[in-house]
Formats: structure tokens, C-alpha cells, sequence
């Protein structure tokens, strides 16, 4: 199987959108030895931002610097910005420094983004990734290559011209199961307000990140990693699905739930993982395992009961699925960290206090002490969900 073949059986594996671009452009990085890259995405109004990458430079930005630039959105136009460019006229655009660009070039760099954040984007590769009918469906964008030359080359050129080709189908078929997920999203949005897609979409992308520190950490046998990190995206935004048999009165009551209340509340979890009972693969054992017990709690004490060797009680420890474990912990945090219309955005110094009051009671201790001491860079991945990706 050539290098080209193993790309797109791995493209085509790949089931959720976030996953997918992240592998599409680590790979376009890889094989171009570029120092970050973005991809956009055709929406409503223009392309937005739908992936970046950039290790040097996001490291060492704030979280309000990131969700600004996942906001900016180019327009497909010629005339416009290098990427706009390429979204309006399908060619590709190499250039060896955007500050000296061909006196004809008929479009142009901006290069605020650079001032405000002391960056310098010198050599640059932007390519179409064309849908099936030929229409532009999206821009890999490229930048400065770690090479001797630090250009792009001719063999980059080619490179990106079948990346672009080989990735439009795995990206359309993500794409739709995106939009169903949102879907259902959307219907557990109806009954209970805070369950809005950017909510999914952050717990989604901080429990694979909290998956990739614990698999580090504690030297597990990955082989299982790359379709869990897939999966488990797709079992975190879906961890609260079972909201939609709440009844409106409970979801929506403003204060405290009395017992008989909350007992239906914990029903959610129980609801949520019967969507999934009847299917067969990894991806549906790990959205009910997820649906089920992602309100367990390390000490016992959660819920929902279940049997365990004949005695019907919760799970504890290591008893707890990994993926709810992992969801637990970004659900809580997420739901700490943004501002609801009953409470602000809490402080990070006291969310940073509540998980690690909660390490071996309400947590994981190896999951919560990965999750402070990391907090800084899960901050960046919640503001780069400036969105409900995949609409």
C-alpha cells in the first residue's frame, strides 16, 4: 500500500470532523516539515476557521487570543486574502515570503494577526480541498517549512494537491455525521438550555486531550488510542442525550431539585445509554458507557446503580469506565467555566480548588492532577470551540 493509500484509509476511518482535520493537517505538516497550518471550512457566510495548528505559537497565547482567531473567517473572493483567493478561483498559491508578493498578485496578505501576536508568517502554501462537483469546499493553508531552504517545495506542491483531493470525501461524510449529532444535540438543547452544541463541542475536545496526558503519563498500551480518541469525541458530545425524556419542569426548575426530582433527573443517564444498546461496535459500547456513567463518582457515590456481582450499587474506582471517567471531569469543568444566565464564569484559581478537592472522592486523582497541571493548555482548547464545528 502506497504512502498516498495509507492517507486515505486513514482519512476514511475516521468518523468525526475534529478528529479528521486534526489528522488531515497534522500529516499536510508532517510531510511538509511546516511550522503551523489552517484549515477552513465553507459555512453560511464565508469559510471559517475550522482547525489550526501551530505549536510555537499557540503555546504561548491567551485563551481570548486563540478564540479570536478561530473567529476570523475569511470570504471567497479574488482580491481578498491569500486563503479567500484560493476559496474563490480553486488554484493553488505558493509563496517564498508574503511580504514580497508578485507585483500582479491579485490578492493580499494581512498580516494583522502577525503584529498583534509578534509572529512572522513568511513562506506560505494554500491549496483547495475540493468537493466531488468541483466546488471549493474548503483551504488547507500552510505556513513557514522547517527546512534549510525554509520554502515550499515542488514535491509540498504535489503533495498538497492530493491531500486535498483524496481528503473531500472523508471531510463530507464527517461533516453529515456532525450535523446529525447536532442534531440530537440540538433536541436535548430544546429541554435543557446549557446543552448547547459549543458545550459538547468543548467537553468533546478537552476529555481526548485529558485522554492523550493520561495515555502519556501512564505509558498505556496505545494501540487502542487512535479509534478511542475518534470515538470517544463522538461519546462525549453525546453524554447527556438522555435529557430529551426529562420532563421540562425538573430540567428547567430554577432552584434545588427535591429527592423525587433529582431521582428523575439521574434518569438521563440511564435513558442515554439505552440509545446505544443495540449496537455492536467500539463506537456504541463507548457512547453507552459514557451516557451511563459519566455522573459516577471515584468514591461510589454517584449514580446510577447498577449490578455489580448480584449487589446493585454504583461504581467506584477503576470500576468506572475511562471515557465517562475523562468526560466527568471536562463536563464539570466546562460547566464551572462558562457563564450561565443563573451564575458567571467561575475563576480558574477556584475551579482549580474544586477538582483538586475533588481527586479521589468526585475524580479520577491521576485524571484531576493531570487536569490542573494542564490547565493552562486546556484553557486554549476551549476557546479554540468558538463554534458547533461541522454546521
Amino acid at each position: 500500500m502506497s504512502d498516498t493509500q495509507k492517507l486515505d484509509h486513514m482519512l476514511q476511518s475516521t468518523r468525526d470532523i475534529d478528529v479528521l482535520l486534526g489528522r488531515l493537517l497534522s500529516e499536510a505538516m508532517h510531510t511538509t516539515h511546516a511550522e503551523g497550518g489552517t484549515i477552513y471550512l465553507r459555512a453560511q457566510a464565508g469559510f471559517r476557521v475550522a482547525h489550526v495548528q501551530n505549536d510555537a505559537l499557540l503555546a504561548t497565547m491567551r485563551p481570548s487570543d486563540i478564540a479570536a482567531l478561530v473567529s476570523k473567517g475569511i470570504q471567497a473572493e479574488s482580491g481578498g486574502s491569500i486563503a479567500g483567493h484560493v476559496a474563490a478561483t480553486g488554484e493553488i498559491i505558493r509563496l517564498t515570503d508574503t511580504n514580497q508578493l508578485p507585483p500582479d498578485a491579485s490578492f493580499t496578505f494581512d498580516a494583522s494577526v502577525d503584529a498583534a501576536l509578534g509572529y512572522r508568517t513568511k513562506a506560505m502554501l494554500a491549496t483547495p480541498l475540493l468537493s466531488a462537483d468541483g466546488t471549493v469546499a474548503g483551504v488547507l493553508q500552510l505556513i513557514n517549512p522547517i527546512s534549510d531552504s525554509a520554502v515550499f517545495t515542488d514535491d509540498d506542491v504535489a503533495f498538497a494537491r492530493d491531500l486535498g483531493r483524496i481528503a473531500t470525501t472523508a471531510l463530507e461524510r464527517a461533516r453529515l455525521e456532525r450535523a446529525m449529532l447536532l442534531r440530537m444535540v440540538r433536541m436535548a438543547q430544546l429541554r435543557d438550555p446549557t446543552e448547547t452544541g459549543t458545550h459538547v463541542n468543548r467537553v468533546a475536545a478537552v476529555s481526548v486531550s485529558l485522554l492523550n496526558l493520561w495515555a502519556q503519563q501512564t505509558n498505556a498500551d496505545t494501540t487502542w488510542h487512535d479509534s478511542m480518541v475518534d470515538d470517544l469525541r463522538i461519546a462525549a458530545m453525546l453524554h447527556d442525550v438522555g435529557k430529551v425524556a426529562i420532563d421540562d419542569a425538573i430540567l428547567k426548575k430554577p432552584g434545588a431539585l427535591d429527592p423525587h426530582e433529582y431521582a428523575a433527573m439521574q434518569e438521563h443517564t440511564v435513558i442515554g445509554a439505552a440509545l446505544f444498546d443495540n449496537g455492536d461496535a467500539p463506537s456504541d459500547r463507548l457512547a453507552h458507557d459514557v451516557a451511563l456513567h459519566h455522573h459516577q463518582r471515584w468514591d461510589g457515590t454517584g449514580y446510577p446503580a447498577v449490578d455489580i456481582n448480584g449487589t446493585n450499587r454504583p461504581l467506584r474506582g477503576d470500576e468506572i469506565p475511562l471515557a465517562a471517567r475523562l468526560v466527568a471531569i471536562a463536563d464539570v469543568h466546562d460547566a464551572l467555566a462558562s457563564k450561565r444566565a443563573y451564575k458567571d464564569a467561575w475563576p480558574q484559581e477556584r475551579i482549580a480548588s474544586v477538582l483538586r478537592e475533588g481527586a479521589g472522592t468526585h475524580f479520577d486523582p491521576v485524571i484531576a492532577a493531570l487536569f490542573v497541571d494542564n490547565l493552562d493548555s486546556i484553557n486554549r482548547i476551549r476557546a479554540a470551540v468558538a463554534h458547533d464545528s461541522g454546521t
